[in-house]
Parts: structure tokens; C-alpha cells; sequence
């Protein structure tokens, strides 16, 4: 199905406008909900933002023809006197480039450039990376007149790439919502539970993981299910679930749109994400926004995110513990719930999307 891009998005064609460039909105991923959050929050109703995508679902052929559409656009807007600023949503690899170019195409333009970081992967990607392109990518923060990571961690362990890049927090955004109205997760003494995996289905990146654990946790919870949420190589996972004989027990949904990942938030009794590598990933905001106890793995703000006494944190590939975790978590049924309402009170606190859009609103300011 072919998605809009920027058609029911705030638009302003009557003056200079601040553009937000990245992912197209209604794209599965977080960058993308990220900047679906701020387009449609109290943000765009006292800025004049719109959106531009650098890379939309489809066929290759798509995706480069959206992009160049967006830098004629760009360029176009600039040479008008009708473009104010970009705030362009980063990650590493093709998003590195794609952005690369739009500040390249602005430079001395006098329009305002925004760098927002996202990607928990981008450190290991600059490291890996030659030295001329790492001079690249410190000079695209350099050049830039903000630079916002997700949070001062973020900021003290990229501030070596480009030290003297103007570095912003802007955490990432959720939407809070009334406490969950179902009664059977976590209400009873009933040994049945729904696990909830929020992501991108790859085997390398952690799910493997997560089927070890459930794999040994099947002789004594047979009545645990298993539900894997998100895009990915769905073929290979679902073929990896029937040759380990968990297939009984694991529901594979692909992606789901915001209608149906609430739905998987409102009937789970715990979210468990254990991601080789992540920045400040909203599946585990939004499992905490709805009241869910979390178990993940200690990488990027995860640690920052639980500390509260959200759930459980466990070492990257600790299958084992892993496994313990959540059976200590769901064994517990009063110890879950109190983690449930920890969670929900530090994102209404902290990640609230209005709290976010005044974050970003004081950059804008400056």
C-alpha cells in the first residue's frame, strides 16, 4: 500500500518554512514516529513546519525519485527566500549521505541547519568508518548551527566526533495515555502471559536472543505466547521459530500501524528488547507510557530509561539472565505492576510530546 508523505502533515506555503527532513512519517520505524510526533503536537501550531522525505517504504526506484524531489524542493525554497531552516533527522550509512548532500546544497545559503541524531548504531558505524569520511561527518556537525542528541549520555559519547559542534538535548517524544482499561495481563493469578517484541526482526540483532530465552523458558511456561512485532526478514525468523520448535508459541505480526501496536501494548504484560545496540528507543517509551514492565538489554539510554524501576536490564547476549529476568518479572505479579506505574509516571515526566516540542522549540528560539 502507498503511503502519503507529507499530504495530512502541517503544511505552510505562505512564508519561509522550517522543513523536517528524514524518514517519510508514515514509514515503520522510530525516527519515523519521532517526527510524526512533533509535526502533528503544539509544536506546528506555532511554527510553520512541514515535511520532507529522504527515503519512503517502496522500490529503490521510488525512494530515489522522492529524494531528489525533496532537494529540488529544497533548493528551490532556498533560492526564493522561502525556506527558513531544515531540521534533518540523522542516522548512519545511505541517511548519512542523503543528508550530507541537503547541507551541501544549503551551505552559505543562510538557512538555518539543524542536525538531529538518532541512530544507537552510529558510533560503531563512525568508527568503522575511513578517516576521510569520518572528517565528513564531524564537518557536517561543525558546519551545522545545532546538533541535538537524545540525551547528555548521547551528548558526552558523540561530543569526540565534532567537538566544537553546538550540541542540543532534545529527548525522544511519546504519547501518554489513560491507564490500560484490560483486566486479565498482570491481574490474576493465571500462569498464561503475553510477551511483547517491538522492532526490527533480524536474527543478528538480538532477537536471536530472545528465542534462546524463550526456548528454555518453554517446560516451565508452556502457556507463555510469544508475540514479534515489526519488519524485517520475516521468512528467515519464521523459519529459524519452526526448526527450534517454538512455533506453537510465537505469533510473527509484521509490522503493525499505531492502531494495531496499541492494541499489542493494551493486551502485553511486558515489553522485552534485547537489541544489540540502541539510542533512546521509543518501544521501550511506549511500553513504559502504557504501564508495561520492560526487560532489555544494557545499551544506549536503556539503563537511564529503567533506572526509575521500570523493569530489568541485562547484558547484551545474556541469554540466561534474560530468561531469569522475565520470569522474575512476571512471576511477581505486584512487583510488575509497581513497575508498570513507575514507568508511566517517568515518560509522562520526561518524554511527555509536549514536554519534547518545548525542547525543541528553545533550539528553534536560538
Amino acid at each position: 500500500m502507498t503511503r502519503s508523505t507529507t499530504a495530512d502533515l502541517p503544511r505552510q506555503d505562505t512564508g519561509p518554512t522550517i522543513v523536517m527532513v528524514g524518514c517519510d512519517p508514515h514509514a515503520p520505524g522510530g525516527i519515523s514516529t519521532v517526527i510524526r510526533l512533533l509535526l502533528r503536537g503544539p509544536l506546528a501550531e506555532r511554527w510553520p513546519l512541514e515535511a520532507m522525505p529522504t527515503w519512503v517504504s517502496g522500490s529503490h526506484t521510488r525512494r530515489v525519485a522522492v529524494y531528489l524531489q525533496t532537494l529540488g524542493r529544497l533548493w528551490v525554497r532556498a533560492r526564493r527566500g522561502r525556506l527558513q531552516a531544515v531540521h534533518l533527522h540523522l542516522a548512519a550509512r545511505g541517511s548519512f549521505w542523503r543528508k550530507w548532500v541537503i547541507s551541501r546544497l544549503l551551505h552559505g545559503s543562510g538557512v538555518t541547519v539543524m542536525v538531529h541524531i538518532h541512530d544507537g548504531t552510529l558510533p560503531q558505524w563512525h568508527a568503522a568508518s575511513p578517516a576521510w569520511l569520518q572528517r565528513l561527518f564531524r564537518r557536517l556537525l561543525e558546519d551545522s548551527d545545532a546538533v541535538i542528541a537524545l540525551s547528555p549520555a548521547w551528548v558526552d559519547q558523540l561530543r569526540p566526533l565534532a567537538p566544537s559542534a553546538r550540541w542540543r538535548v532534545v529527548r525522544n517524544p511519546v504519547e501518554t495515555q489513560a491507564e490500560r482499561a484490560h483486566a486479565t495481563p498482570l491481574s490474576s493469578s493465571s500462569k498464561a502471559r503475553q510477551l511483547l517484541f517491538l522492532g526490527r526482526l533480524r536474527l543478528d540483532k538480538g532477537l536471536d536472543d530472545l528465542l534462546v530465552a524463550a526456548r528454555s523458558l518453554q517446560a516451565a511456561h508452556p502457556h507463555w505466547h510469544w508475540m514479534l512485532a515489526g519488519d524485517g526478514d520475516l521468512d528467515a525468523v519464521r523459519r529459524h521459530i519452526v526448526e527450534i520448535g517454538l512455533a506453537p508459541s510465537v505469533t510473527l505480526t509484521g509490522w503493525l500501524d499505531e492502531q494495531g501496536k496499541q492494541h499489542a501494548l493494551a493486551t502485553a504484560d511486558v515489553l522485552v528488547l534485547p537489541s544489540h545496540a540502541e539510542g533512546q528507543p521509543l518501544a521501550v517509551l511506549e511500553a513504559m507510557a502504557c504501564g508495561l514492565p520492560v526487560v532489555a538489554t544494557q545499551v544506549g539510554d536503556i539503563p537511564e530509561l529503567l533506572a526509575c524501576g521500570a523493569g530489568r536490564v541485562v547484558r547484551v547476549g545474556d541469554t540466561q539472565g534474560l530468561a531469569q529476568a522475565l520470569h522474575e518479572v512476571l512471576d511477581d505479579l505486584e512487583a510488575a505492576r509497581s513497575m508498570g506505574r513507575l514507568g508511566r509516571l517517568y515518560a509522562e515526566q520526561h518524554h511527555a510530546a509536549q514536554r519534547v516540542a518545548a525542547q525543541v522549540e528553545a533550539v528553534y528560539r536560538e
